[in-house]
């Protein structure tokens, strides 16, 4: 018996391919390929208020706990809270929600931060929830309709869907540079 099934198995590779075998695997082999865009990009969802936000991921250097702000005396401003200390040094804090005017009953202690920025040039974010994690490709991106909230649209580089609804994918480059502006 198993010598039959050897005599098979050698009859079986030993065929002849079909007469248009090569020239039928040449065409398709030739053929081009569908790209398939990667999504290559992610963002962190945030919540502020009853408002979702994307914040770029490569942005994002770190996720945090509420902490401790310290306040600068006679150095009051909507945006700029104070400093908090990480590692041991002090790094500015700031609140995204109070620079888009959105309203937030959530305490300062008890929003969650994110450190932004390069790293010779830190900053906190205090945003009140971080909400998930969205993965998108640069053709993803959809530009803000001309009826969007004129302060979000100012820090904003378009729209990412993300289940059913679209939330504006803020560009860091415009909040961080107006941080640096609210600390002068």
């Amino acid at each position: 018996m198993m010598g039959d099934t050897s005599d098979d198995m050698s009859s079986f590779f030993q065929k002849e391919a079909p007469s248009d075998y090569l020239e039928t695997w040449t065409q398709q082999l030739a053929q081009e390929k569908e790209s398939v865009k990667q999504k290559n990009k992610g963002a962190i969802l945030l919540k502020l208020g009853q408002e979702y936000m994307a914040w770029s991921a490569i942005a994002c250097l770190k996720i945090l706990a509420a902490r401790p702000i310290h306040s600068v005396p006679h150095r009051s401003h909507p945006v700029f809270k104070g400093f908090s200390a990480m590692n041991g040094n002090l790094i500015p804090c700031f609140s995204l929600m109070r620079l888009l005017n959105i309203k937030t009953t959530l305490p300062i202690d008890q929003q969650q931060v994110i450190l932004t920025g390069e790293e010779h040039q830190m900053s906190t974010m205090l945003v009140e929830h971080i909400e998930g994690y969205i993965r998108f490709h640069d053709d993803d991106i959809l530009p803000l309709p001309s009826n969007f909230s004129q302060t979000t649209s100012c820090f904003s580089q378009g729209l990412l869907a993300w289940h059913g609804q679209y939330v504006p994918l803020l560009d860091e480059a415009l909040v961080l540079s107006d941080f640096e502006r609210c600390m002068q």
